[in-house]
């Protein structure tokens, strides 16, 4: 049975791509467009892996991490955010605010097939030797 994965944005062409990626990875894709939809889906379900888009509509996910551990305690985020060219104190700032909250890997936008197996085999190792380690920057 395949691990699962949450992903959480606000563009559905992109949450269904990177949905693609994760299932070549071996992850059984989850797919919520915002917020709402998100807790819907972890109340309904446990899931192996969320990933969410740091910049959601007018939301910053960032500011909503402490709901979605409530909702999914124990469950490894990982978050994305696109870093964009010119704009390195915001690209700076989104990762700095992922660190202070915590979360267990960050995905800059764009990134490759290999950046989501390195993160659904980390997942898998954590799942099997549960053991907190470090964030992993890709």
């Amino acid at each position: 049975m395949a691990l699962s994965v949450l992903i959480i944005e606000d563009s559905l062409t992109q949450a269904q791509l990177i949905g693609r990626l994760f299932e070549r990875a071996g992850f059984a894709p989850g797919l919520a467009t915002n917020r709402p939809n998100a807790l819907q889906e972890l109340a309904r379900q446990t899931w192996a892996l969320l990933v969410i888009d740091v910049f959601m509509a007018d939301e910053n996910s960032l500011d909503h991490i402490d709901d979605y551990r409530r909702a999914a305690p124990n469950t490894p985020i990982a978050v994305m955010t696109a870093i964009r060219k010119g704009a390195p104190l915001a690209a700076s700032h989104s990762l700095n605010a992922a660190r202070r909250a915590r979360v267990d890997f960050i995905l800059p936008k764009p990134f490759r097939f290999e950046d989501i197996q390195q993160v659904c085999q980390e997942v898998i190792h954590r799942r099997d030797n549960p053991n907190p380690g470090q964030i992993l920057y890709l």
